[in-house]
């Protein structure tokens, strides 16, 4: 499924090599008026772009939607539990779901060859927080 949830418009998207679910690394989440939109798709660069998309933005949110791993309606989240990065482990965001759990990691800190592992951690909690108030645990 590649299209955009009826009555859906992307208010945010996030993509980047320091999320991954598995290997190789690049995750992507897409963020609507009602759900998050989780996607497995390899990346080397972050990339973050609110609405209105520009032309980029829009080719990636279809790239994204082929790909897609989960969808969640925040009415349908008990929580999201955010684990931050350490140097040598990764740190997660797991969203706890009326359907299930799901789970996107952050790359550790040491060594990573990605700038800004911890920043995109935190910018990700404060959206998820933004989208979904009251249900981000840290």
């Amino acid at each position: 499924m590649s299209e955009m949830p009826e009555g859906q418009d992307v208010q945010l998207v996030i993509h980047s090599g320091a999320l991954f679910s598995g290997l190789p690394t690049g995750f992507g989440l897409v963020f609507t008026q009602d759900r998050v939109i989780g996607s497995k798709d390899y990346t080397e660069e972050h990339f973050i772009e609110a609405a209105p998309l520009s032309t980029d933005g829009e080719k990636r949110v279809a790239r994204l939607l082929k790909h897609r791993q989960f969808e969640v309606l925040y009415a349908d989240l008990r929580s999201v539990e955010v684990k931050s990065p350490g140097k040598f482990k990764p740190g997660a965001f797991v969203f706890h779901a009326t359907s299930g759990d799901e789970q996107v990691k952050i790359g550790g800190t040491f060594g990573s060859r990605f700038s800004g592992v911890k920043e995109i951690g935190e910018f990700v909690s404060d959206v998820l927080e933004k989208f979904a108030p009251g249900k981000v645990t840290r």
